[in-house]
């Protein structure tokens, strides 16, 4: 910041100062005492002024005060016309000195205008006011009006191109809090604080208000130049020894306004990239991204895995993971490991290749699932990709038992199936299914998988007849094994006895025992 010398030379004719010229070190390395000289009466100043010449001081007048080291000019003699005051230290004396009497605010240095308002002020205390009489800090720059800039700073800087990693700051703010061994502070410490407010009684409306305005790039036209990284801001949190408890790199209160944005970006095609965890309503994020409350996207949802306690709603949700939700609407698909939901699901189409868990799923296209696990309602157009062609139903047993197992109600205990032992029992109750393409009910380390319609592997003994496709079959006297069932002949009608038939053979088998597909059909 460059200040006039004229501002200077304004109080040095004030009686209440005193005017000292502080020698400057000659050119030598060796510190020489040079006593100053002392102008006490006019007639001193009268023979140096003889001493002058005319080519050094032409238009000195009787009101100058010429001196070894400088001259004090009252006359608006050259080099500057239009000042009143000038001092102008002399070759080998480059410093100007103003000394006030004491070091703390009482004392001051002043510059006023015409009309004896403060312009520019020093005080003993070592703080300097702009339009203030009584700076609060090291430098206080007074209000103003009319759009002018309070404080503006331009520099340029030259890069030294001979000089690595060479960085160049045009400004600078340090803040240091000391405390002294034994002292607690509660306090806090702020680097920089910028406050800008709108007031007054008038009723104007501001277009934009910016706290900070920050550009930075390559601002000219015409440039060749390269940037690799600029940064808008850059904000950094440091314990490089000591503890910071909570770090926070950018903190926003709330913003009160009538729309409310914390953070806006406008450029559609703009990344943003965080490394670490992202919680919208979670202080302490345990996931990339920790949610609660609902979310919604018009267009599609692709992660990992998915997990909210509130709501998904969106075009798509595709993700290779676990999607965790309240409820997840979606108008798109829904393409997941698993989903598992307290809510509804919704979508046109859904499939996941894990689990499906949800209060009720609804769909108007597809649903595509490892399992489904629902206490609500499963609704859709269509609902199938089960691999396996069976219906079974978690049926209590009266003991473990492996796939294509015979089974029939166990006459001694209520609502429980064992395996067969009678042939053309009519108790027939379906098979153990191995794995069901639909099951009802809940399982339990004392429940079997019975299969009652359906497509499913049944133990067959062939010992007795050989099995062809299309035959009937009933249980048999071997245990869980089923058999070819031989038809009464009723005036010459072949009829297989009602209540026994557990299905028909879809697969042959020639003699032996062995397990062969039966089509399930229980009368």
């Amino acid at each position: 910041m460059k200040v006039s010398l004229a501002i200077f030379l304004a109080v040095v004719c004030l009686p209440v100062c005193s005017l000292a010229q502080v020698p400057a070190e000659p050119p030598h390395s060796a510190v020489v005492p040079v006593e100053q000289p002392q102008i006490t009466t006019r007639e001193t100043t009268a023979e140096r002024r003889a001493v002058a010449t005319q080519a050094e001081r032409p238009s000195a007048v009787a009101t100058d005060e010429l001196g070894t080291a400088g001259d004090v000019l009252l006359s608006g003699a050259a080099p500057f016309t239009t000042s009143g005051v000038q001092i102008l230290p002399k070759s080998g004396w480059p410093d100007i000195a103003v000394k006030i009497n004491g070091n703390s605010s009482s004392q001051h240095f002043s510059v006023y205008d015409s009309s004896n308002s403060n312009i520019f002020t020093v005080r003993g205390n070592g703080r300097v006011g702009i339009g203030n009489t009584v700076p609060g800090s090291r430098l206080s720059i007074g209000s103003t009006t009319n759009g002018l800039v309070p404080l503006h700073v331009e520099e340029t800087l030259t890069f030294d191109s001979t000089t690595s990693g060479q960085y160049d700051i045009v400004g600078r703010f340090m803040a240091t809090q000391t405390v002294p061994t034994g002292s607690v502070n509660n306090g806090w410490t702020m680097g920089a604080r910028i406050h800008s407010s709108l007031q007054g009684a008038g009723s104007g409306t501001l277009s934009a208000m910016y706290g900070v305005y920050s550009q930075v790039g390559v601002l000219a036209a015409g440039q060749t130049n390269t940037i690799t990284n600029a940064y808008g801001g850059l904000f950094s949190v440091q314990a490089l020894s000591g503890t910071v408890t909570n770090g926070y790199g950018v903190f926003i209160p709330d913003v009160v306004a009538t729309n409310q944005y914390a953070i806006y970006a406008v450029g559609a095609d703009d990344k943003s990239f965080l490394a670490g965890r992202l919680g919208i309503g979670v202080g302490s994020p345990t996931e990339a991204l920790d949610v609660n409350g609902n979310m919604k996207a018009s267009g599609s949802v692709t992660a990992g895995s998915f997990s909210t306690a509130g709501g998904v709603s969106g075009g798509s949700v595709t993700t290779a993971g676990v999607v965790t939700a309240g409820s997840a609407s979606v108008a798109g698909a829904v393409n997941a490991g698993s989903v598992t939901t307290t809510g509804m699901v919704t979508g046109g189409t859904l499939k996941a290749t894990g689990a499906l868990t949800a209060g009720s799923i609804s769909t108007t296209g597809n649903l595509s699932v490892n399992s489904i696990n629902a206490t609500g309602d499963i609704t859709g157009a269509r609902v199938f990709g089960a691999v396996y062609q069976d219906l079974a139903e978690w049926v209590p047993a009266s003991e473990d038992m492996t796939p294509g197992t015979v089974v029939v109600i166990d006459p001694t205990t209520n609502n429980q199936v064992m395996p067969s032992h009678r042939s053309y029992d009519t108790t027939v109750a379906g098979v153990v299914s191995a794995q069901p393409g639909v099951i009802l009910g809940v399982g339990s380390p004392s429940k079997e998988q019975i299969a009652t319609t359906g497509r499913v592997k049944v133990k067959v003994d062939a010992t007795r007849g050989p099995v062809a496709i299309g035959d009937i079959l009933v249980t048999s006297d071997r245990s869980g094994m089923a058999m070819k069932s031989q038809p009464l002949d009723l005036a010459g009608i072949a009829i297989h006895r009602p209540g026994t038939v557990i299905g028909k053979a879809l697969e042959p088998l020639a003699g032996g025992e062995g397990e062969i597909l039966v089509l399930l059909s229980l009368q």
